[in-house]
C-alpha cells in the first residue's frame, strides 16, 4: 500500500538504526537489512526475497521501527523504498554502493562482538545481509569508539516470527499513540494495554504490540502467565504493588554502566550502583514470592520468570558485597553519596579533622551571636548557611539585623538576599579555607576509589540487561492481567484454533471505541468457517457501525497473538500469520497520488501476497471512481480473496449489489448492520445480522444532517427512479461472474503506471458487462 502513517508518539520510537540493500537477480528482488541499536548493542540481519510492492521490507520496517535507514537498492525500486520509509515515517539517506562492500566487514566484527565471529558463521554467510552490516558499521561510526570494542551482539532477525502488519493496519487498527496522546492513554492498543509499573515495561509492550507472535507454544506461555494473575489477585498484588512499582529504569542503568570509563554518554555513579543495590533487594524478596507461588502454570512461571531472576541474583552475589563495602550506605540513605570510611581508614582521620573544624565553626558563630548581641530565636540567631556562586559558608542574620553586623568591625558581606544578610570575618574564612582543603582531599581520594568501584560494577552490565529483560516480561504480562480485570466488559483467554479453520467470536467488542462511548458498547457475534464462511460481506448505512465491526475482528486477534487476553463472552481464533486492510480514503495528493489511486495501490498489494493464514479488511472500496468501476472493481477483488487466496476477509461495502457473490460463492455470507426507521426518522441499531441490507439510508443520513427539504424529497425521488435499473444490471452481473474475474487482472499491478494501463485495457468490458 502507499498510505501514508501519521507519526507516533516520541515515546515509541527506538533509537535503532538500519541499512537496506535492494538487488535484482533474475526478476526476483533480493532485499538484505541490518539492524543497530545504541542503547543494547545490539546488531540484528535479515534477508529475503521480496514481492513488487517489497511488503516484507515494510513488515520488517514496522516490526523494529527504525529512527534513521541508510538505504541503496536498484533503481527500478527506488521511488518504491522511499515511499515505503516516508509513509513508516522513519528518516532516510540514500547512500554509496560503495559502503556495501564486505572487504573487512568479518575483521571490525571481530572487534566489535562480545563472542566474535566464530560463532555467527549462519549470519556471516548471509549474502545480502553482510553487506548491509558493512554499511551500518561506518554510517555509525562504532570502530571509532573503543567502547564498543567487544561489547557487543549479532542475532537474526527472524521477519516471519511475528504476525506481519502494513501501514494501514497500523492505522487502522490505532496501534501506537498519535502525538501529543502519551503512552497510556486509551486512545491506541498501546495506550489501552499499557498499566505497566516500570519503564522497561513501558517499553517491551510496544516492541510486542508490534511484533504479534504466530508461535503457539510462545504464545500459550503468556497466555499461562496472564491467567495466573488473573485468577490469584492476592499474588498478583504482592507482586505488582509492593515490587514491580519500586523498579528503577533499568535500561537507564544499563546504558550508564555501559558508559564508565568511555568519553561519550552519561556515566554511571556511585548513586546508580545504590539505586541497583536497592533494586536488587527488592528483586530478592520478589523471588521469594515468586517461589512461594504453587498454583495453576507454576512451571511456566518458574521458567519464563521465577528461575532467569534467581540466575540474576545469583550473578549478582558479589555484586552486593561490593557495594556494601565501599559505599557508606548510611550517608546515602540521606542522599550523600560516599565512599564508606570503613573502606579505606585514610578517611577516617580526613571525617574526624573535618568534624573537629565544624565544632570550631559553630563555636566561632556562637561568639559573633553574642558579640552582636543578639539573641537565639528564630528573628535573632547567627546561624551557618552556604552561599550560592561558589562564596563558601557564611554567617546569616535577618535582613533586619544587616545595620548591626555592619557596625562591628571586622565584618565583611558575602550576599544579600531577600529577607537575610550573610557575612563573614577573617576566622570565619580561615575555617572555610580548611573545610574546603579537607574536602578536596577527601574528594580527590575518593574520585580514584570510585572509578574503580564503577569499573568492576560495570562489568554486571550482561547481569544486568538479563534482569531488565525479565522485569519487562513479567511487568507486560502482568499489565496484561490488569487490563482483563479491571476494563469495561469480560475478557477470556481465546483458544487457539491449530487447524486455522474457525473463527467463534461470542460477544465480542471493540475496546477503544467501548472506551470512548458513554453507554453501553453493543455486542457482536463473529462466526467465520474457512470452507463455508472465510468471507463475510457487510452492508448497511454509513455510520451504522460496519467499519468499526471488522476492524473489531483483526484488534481482537492482535490483542490474542500479542498475549493478552480478548474482549469477549467466549473466544476461539486461528493464528493469523498478517493482517492486511485496505481502509478509509486516505488522500496522498501531496505526493500526486490520489483516493482512488491510493486504494487500488493497497488493493493491489493485498492480492498479490494475502495467503491463506491472513486476515484481510476492505472497508469502501471504489468510492474514489465511477459507480459502475467501483462496483466492478469491489466484485473482483471480494470473488479473488474469497476463491483463490482463501483466507479469512471482511469486505465493508457500500455497493449492495456485491452481496449477490454470496450466490455465486458457497464460502461467502452476506452480514448487514440493522438500521430501524420509523416516521422518517433512522435509528442505528449497530447490531450485526444475517442477509444483506436492502436498503441504503444514505438520504436518512442526509435528513439527520439537516439537508434542506426539497433537497431531501428530490433525492428520495432519484434514488427511486434508479433503483429498478440496479436491480436489473445486478441480474445480468450476477450471470457473468466468471467473465468479471478478469478484472483481477488490474490488481497485478506493480506501480501506479502499470495499474493505470492495465485498468484502461479492462474499462471497456467492465462497462459492457453492468451497463444498463
Amino acid at each position: 500500500g502507499s498510505v501514508a502513517m501519521p507519526a507516533f508518539e516520541d515515546e515509541t520510537r527506538s533509537d535503532t538504526v538500519c541499512t537496506v540493500l535492494v538487488r535484482l537477480r533474475d526478476q526476483v528482488k533480493q532485499v538484505g537489512m541490518a539492524f543497530f541499536s545504541p542503547s543494547s548493542r545490539e546488531f540484528s540481519v535479515c534477508e529475503f526475497i521480496d514481492n513488487d510492492h517489497l511488503s516484507i521490507l515494510e513488515a520488517a520496517i514496522l516490526q523494529t521501527t527504525p529512527k534513521q535507514c541508510y538505504h541503496f537498492v536498484v533503481p527500478a525500486v527506488t521511488k518504491r523504498v522511499k515511499e515505503l520509509l516516508e509513509g513508516c515515517d522513519v528518516g532516510q539517506e540514500e547512500v554509496k554502493s560503495v559502503l556495501f562492500k564486505t572487504d573487512s566487514v568479518e575483521q571490525d566484527l571481530e572487534r566489535l562482538l562480545e563472542d566474535g565471529v566464530k560463532n555467527h558463521l549462519q549470519e556471516v554467510s548471509m549474502q545480502v545481509a553482510m553487506p548491509c552490516l558493512a554499511a551500518l558499521i561506518d554510517r555509525t561510526r562504532l570502530l571509532a569508539d573503543h567502547g564498543n570494542f567487544g561489547a557487543c551482539r549479532l542475532k537474526i532477525h527472524l521477519v516471519d516470527a511475528y504476525m506481519r502488519l502494513d501501514k494501514a493496519s497500523f492505522s487502522a487498527l490505532q496501534l501506537l499513540p498519535r502525538p501529543g496522546d502519551g503512552v497510556r492513554v486509551p486512545t491506541s492498543v498501546l495506550g489501552f494495554l499499557n498499566r505497566c509499573r516500570t519503564a522497561v515495561g513501558s517499553r517491551r509492550l510496544t516492541q510486542w504490540v508490534t511484533q504479534p507472535l504466530v508461535n503457539p507454544e510462545e504464545l500459550g506461555k503468556r497466555h499461562d502467565i496472564v491467567e495466573l494473575f488473573v485468577n490469584d489477585e492476592p499474588f498478583r498484588q504482592a507482586v505488582v504493588n509492593r515490587h514491580l512499582s519500586s523498579v528503577p529504569d533499568l535500561d537507564r542503568l544499563l546504558a550508564r554502566f555501559r558508559n564508565v570509563g568511555r568519553s561519550t554518554g552519561t556515566s554511571a555513579g556511585l548513586e546508580d550502583m545504590v539505586r541497583l543495590y536497592q533494586c536488587l533487594l527488592g528483586t530478592d524478596k520478589l523471588h521469594r514470592v515468586l517461589l512461594g507461588y504453587m498454583g495453576a502454570h507454576r512451571d511456566v512461571l518458574e521458567a519464563m520468570i521465577t528461575r532467569p531472576l534467581g540466575s540474576c541474583l545469583k550473578d549478582f552475589h558479589n555484586f552486593f558485597a561490593l557495594v556494601e563495602q565501599t559505599v557508606d550506605l548510611d550517608e546515602a540513605s540521606k542522599g550523600n553519596y560516599i565512599i564508606s570510611s570503613a573502606f579505606e581508614p585514610s578517611f577516617k582521620a580526613l571525617e574526624q579533622r573535618k568534624k573537629e573544624l565544624w565544632a570550631q565553626v559553630e563555636a566561632l558563630a556562637q561568639q559573633v551571636q553574642s558579640k552582636l548581641g543578639l539573641g537565639a530565636g528564630k528573628d535573632g540567631g547567627v546561624r551557618v548557611v552556604e552561599a550560592t556562586g561558589g562564596q563558601g559558608w557564611a554567617f546569616r542574620v535577618t535582613k533586619k539585623q544587616q545595620k548591626t553586623v555592619q557596625s562591628k568591625p571586622g565584618m565583611r558581606t558575602v550576599q544579600l538576599n531577600k529577607g537575610e544578610f550573610l557575612f563573614t570575618n577573617p576566622a570565619m574564612e580561615k575555617l572555610v579555607r580548611q573545610v574546603k582543603e579537607v574536602d578536596d582531599d577527601y574528594q580527590t581520594r575518593q574520585s580514584a576509589l570510585v572509578q574503580k568501584a564503577l569499573q568492576v560494577a560495570a562489568t554486571y552490565h550482561p547481569v544486568l540487561e538479563r534482569l531488565a529483560a525479565v522485569f519487562a516480561t513479567l511487568d507486560v504480562l502482568t499489565s496484561f492481567a490488569l487490563v482483563s480485570i479491571s476494563s469495561k466488559g469480560s475478557f477470556v483467554r481465546a483458544k487457539i484454533d491449530p487447524t486455522n479453520k474457525v473463527v467463534d467470536l461470542r460477544g465480542a467488542r471493540h475496546v477503544l471505541v467501548e472506551e470512548v462511548t458513554d453507554g453501553a458498547f453493543i455486542k457482536n457475534d463473529v462466526v467465520m468457517d474457512r470452507e463455508s464462511s472465510r468471507m463475510f460481506v457487510i452492508t448497511g448505512p454509513n455510520m451504522g457501525g460496519k467499519s468499526t465491526f471488522i476492524r473489531m475482528v483483526a484488534l481482537v486477534s492482535l490483542m490474542n497473538q500479542v498475549g493478552c487476553f480478548v474482549p469477549c463472552d467466549s473466544a476461539t481464533l486461528p493464528l493469523f500469520s498478517a493482517v492486511m486492510c485496505r481502509v478509509g480514503a486516505s488522500d496522498l495528493q501531496l505526493r500526486g497520488v490520489s483516493t482512488f489511486m491510493a486504494e487500488m495501490l493497497e488493493a493491489s498489494c493485498i492480492v498479490q501476497t494475502a495467503t491463506p493464514t491472513s486476515l484481510v479488511l476492505v472497508d469502501e472500496l471504489g468510492r474514489g471512481t465511477s459507480t459502475y468501476d467501483g462496483f466492478g472493481l469491489a466484485w473482483a477483488i471480494a470473488d479473488h480473496l474469497a476463491t483463490k487466496v482463501s483466507c479469512f476477509s471482511l469486505f465493508a461495502t457500500h455497493f449492495h449489489e456485491v452481496a449477490a457473490l454470496a450466490d455465486v460463492r458457497p464460502c461467502v455470507v452476506n452480514k448487514h448492520v440493522r438500521a430501524l426507521t420509523h416516521k422518517e426518522k433512522l435509528t442505528f441499531l449497530y447490531e450485526v445480522r444475517e442477509g444483506f441490507a436492502d436498503q441504503s439510508y444514505g438520504v436518512h443520513v442526509a435528513e439527520m444532517a439537516r439537508f434542506p427539504e426539497h433537497l431531501v424529497t428530490n433525492a428520495k425521488r432519484k434514488a427511486e427512479q434508479l433503483e429498478t435499473g440496479s436491480k436489473a444490471a445486478n441480474k445480468r452481473f450476477r450471470g457473468e461472474a466468471g467473465e468479471m474475474e478478469s478484472l483481477a487482472e488490474v490488481l497485478a499491478a506493480s506501480d501506479v503506471d502499470d495499474l493505470m494501463a492495465r485498468f484502461r485495457r479492462v474499462e471497456p468490458a467492465l462497462r459492457a458487462a453492468v451497463a444498463c
